[in-house]
């Protein structure tokens, strides 16, 4: 499938938009047969690869919906259709489909009553930090984190714990955003009396992280962060 989409292999759209739509039909057709979870991550990371080669009506109608059905799938497929879906939504010119497609992974994912779901959000705040502007991160995804850092699965709370200090990197210190730092700070202090040793042993990890979040809080290039923070 790779040679077939990736992006020197499209002749026209309409080419692009047919292989789109077959792909797609063909990780619908095998979803839920856990047998063949390695052929969906294969066609996952076509899709993933073909990231700038299909219209937006083709990405919007077609592959984000695929991909966001096979975040339901096994671990390895989930985490490849999620940065694959982090991807697309960066490269997509609608900024109201970037924020709506981001509320909805927060109301699927981050509040889903399954515990795996709010693992897999945890690990794609990492992607949407590596793709996206703080200032982005910080609007659309500050309250989500934070949410984490209350969930009752410990092992959600790791995850959270290491979030906090890149959130506090997002944060227009030291003249703004001094509510959601305090934020912040509350949630570290909350886990720094939680009773689960892996979650103790995280908070460590995150006292370290906010230490050196603020000795590196102009680290990103600024030009390059405003760049990214006018195209979304």
């Amino acid at each position: 499938l790779c040679p077939l989409i990736a992006p020197k292999g499209i002749p026209d759209s309409a080419c692009a938009e047919r292989m789109a739509g077959a792909v797609c039909r063909f990780i619908g057709s095998i979803q839920g047969q856990h047998t063949r979870w390695r052929e969906e991550l294969n066609a996952v990371e076509a899709l993933g690869q073909s990231v700038g080669c299909f219209t937006g009506p083709v990405v919007q109608g077609t592959v984000l919906p695929a991909l966001l059905h096979s975040m339901g799938s096994s671990p390895q497929v989930a985490l490849a259709a999620g940065t694959a879906f982090v991807r697309y939504l960066r490269e997509s010119r609608s900024a109201h489909l970037r924020v709506d497609m981001c509320n909805k992974l927060g109301r699927e994912f981050c509040r889903s009553p399954l515990f795996s779901k709010r693992l897999l959000f945890c690990r794609l705040c990492v992607v949407v930090l590596e793709h996206f502007s703080r200032q982005f991160f910080r609007i659309v995804f500050a309250d989500a984190v934070l949410e984490l850092a209350r969930d009752p699965v410990p092992m959600v709370r790791c995850r959270a714990c290491a979030l906090l200090p890149m959130l506090k990197r997002c944060l227009r210190l030291p003249t703004g955003d001094q509510t959601l730092l305090e934020r912040v700070k509350t949630a570290l202090d909350t886990l720094r009396q939680d009773k689960d040793r892996q979650v103790a042993a995280a908070v460590a990890l995150a006292d370290e992280g906010m230490r050196e979040a603020g000795l590196r809080q102009g680290e990103k290039d600024p030009a390059s962060e405003e760049r990214l923070a006018d195209e979304e």
